[in-house]
């Protein structure tokens, strides 16, 4: 399972997300494709901050990836944050044994 945890400030801006875990549909396949698509957005997503050279703090591993970035970011990452919230929306309602996702409130300090 996929655990997506949304960061937010007390006045619900997005602050990053931390996503932990792999899917399988199955339990004889380590990853399929449900796994490769959440992969997939997770990293257009930091490609996107990247290439807007947004001010992010990134913990990259397999099958982990967080990124923070501080609230005077946000007009920076309006359109990336819709994408984001989007695609996980729609992983998550069609595969909601895979992925699970979480609001959380955080002060964030990069």
């Amino acid at each position: 399972m996929v655990i997506i945890s949304i960061y937010r400030d007390k006045d619900k801006n997005w602050l990053g997300f931390e996503a932990k875990g792999h899917a399988t549909l199955n339990n004889d396949s380590e990853y399929d494709l449900i796994c490769s698509a959440i992969s997939m957005h997770l990293q257009t997503i930091e490609y996107s901050l990247d290439k807007k050279k947004v001010n992010i703090s990134k913990t990259k591993k397999d099958g982990y990836l967080k990124i923070l970035f501080p609230k005077q970011e946000e007009k920076l990452i309006a359109g990336i944050q819709e994408v984001f919230e989007n695609g996980i929306e729609i992983l998550a309602k069609s595969y909601k044994n895979s992925i699970k996702i979480h609001n959380k409130e955080v002060e964030v300090h990069v």
